[in-house]
């Protein structure tokens, strides 16, 4: 034992001498009033005995505040000899049970308003449990329990439960969604690289309604839907972001694919792929950046779905225009498809940097965008597909609980007026 601890310490003073920073012999965690100590130091890349390294502290703060259950991390070095030092790692936690309004607006459906209660850091474990419920043009129930590593090396465990009701944004009808979904998460050690995969049972149903609204459909597509499916899904995620929530920099990059199994005879069988890209370039650093935001998407359907999983290419996919076609008769035929490629680019200015207000943190930026996006079908190539085009400017308000509230308003080239469009998201 002896031996062996002579040739760590020549060893360590060795990579002392290399490296120029002082050995690290003590690391100490702060501030945390209920995140178990465990939690915080498994995302610690820094070791005793080893030299410090800004990169990876960079990295470790980083990586904490992605846990989205901190406000604040910072990591500083306290010297204690010439030679060796002190790790500090201070977290700020964030609030643990959250109220949130939920008010958003579907520009093809009209205004939904509802509230969630966010569990954050269940029991000092970074687990999460979400309960949240919406009215007006979509009725929703869903709770969710998350648990980003529950199990073995960085292994999480997520359950959904979803009842949605949601009108339908040409064709006079109603569709119902109940979801059971149980799945598993796999993270690299630096969080870069993710596989989730899941399975659920679903049942979606429709029902006609008696009132005039929407244009009449075909009669071969006026039937009662009552399917029953078995889905699974896949999802392969690589992203360099620095800030997920915020990003200044980097790329992210995301692989789904599922496939659904009709559990009878008039339930449909098929599979989507999508994959969508992100990168973002730091223009202008500082307290004020201003990045530049490009992606492109593409949804993938194998055959043709049915009508209440058809793809419209307005709604999320080109900001700025409406699907209803009724509202744009220049335009006909083109919004209805069976999948849809996108390309969008923002540009985004920091007006109100993040800061931490009690327990809150806040910020303000504002965007400029320009989308383009195609539907296509098994009947219709996507080199044959026309483009259409949204663009506009909007405001991103960034809350606690890693939520950002997008208020976007576009205009498009082929009339109609300004279109609103205010949601919720995980992400910038």
């Amino acid at each position: 034992m002896k031996v062996l601890g002579y040739v760590l310490l020549v060893l360590g003073a060795s990579l002392w001498a290399q490296s120029g920073q002082p050995i690290i012999t003590k690391i100490t965690i702060a501030g945390n009033e209920a995140t178990r100590p465990h939690i915080i130091a498994r995302e610690v890349s820094q070791t005793l005995g080893q030299p410090f390294d800004s990169t990876l502290a960079r990295d470790d703060r980083n990586r904490l505040y992605n846990l989205g259950i901190f406000e604040r991390v910072d990591l500083t070095l306290r010297p204690i000899s010439t030679r060796e030092a002190e790790l500090l790692v201070e977290v700020v936690e964030t609030i643990r049970v959250v109220p949130l309004p939920l008010i958003y607006h579907l520009d093809d459906l009209g205004w939904s308003y509802g509230g969630q209660i966010s569990y954050l850091n269940f029991r000092g474990l970074n687990q999460r449990v979400d309960f949240s419920a919406t009215f007006g043009a979509e009725k929703t129930y869903t709770l969710l329990f998350a648990d980003p590593w529950l199990l073995g090396d960085q292994i999480g465990v997520t359950g959904w439960l979803l009842r949605v009701f949601r009108s339908h944004p040409v064709y006079n009808f109603r569709t119902q969604i109940r979801d059971l979904e149980v799945g598993l998460l796999k993270a690299s050690r630096d969080k870069t690289l993710s596989l989730r995969a899941a399975t659920s049972l679903e049942r979606r149903s429709i029902r006609w309604l008696s009132n005039n609204k929407g244009p009449d459909p075909p009669d071969s597509i006026r039937v009662a839907y009552n399917h029953r499916q078995w889905q699974s899904k896949f999802q392969l995620l690589w992203r360099t972001t620095d800030i997920w929530r915020d990003p200044t920099r980097g790329v992210r990059l995301s692989l789904f694919f599922s496939p659904v199994l009709g559990l009878d005879a008039d339930s449909p069988t098929f599979s989507n792929l999508r994959v969508d890209g992100s990168w973002f370039v730091g223009l202008r650093k500082g307290l004020m950046p201003l990045v530049l935001g490009m992606g492109l998407s593409l949804s993938q359907y194998d055959r043709e779905t049915p009508l209440h999983i058809k793809q419209y290419v307005g709604k999320q996919w080109v900001r700025g225009y409406h699907v209803d076609p009724d509202e744009n008769p220049g335009v006909p035929g083109l919004q209805e498809a069976t999948s849809v490629a996108r390309a969008s680019v923002e540009l985004r200015q920091t007006i109100m940097p993040r800061r931490i207000i009690g327990q809150w943190e806040v910020g303000l930026s504002g965007v400029l965008f320009v989308d383009s996006g195609w539907g296509y079908g098994p009947g219709q190539p996507l080199q044959q597909a026309q483009p259409m085009m949204g663009y506009g400017l909007g405001l991103r308000v960034f809350l606690p609980v890693l939520h950002v509230v997008a208020v976007d308003a576009g205009l498009n080239p082929y009339g109609g007026g300004v279109h609103y469009r205010v949601r919720f998201s995980q992400a910038f």
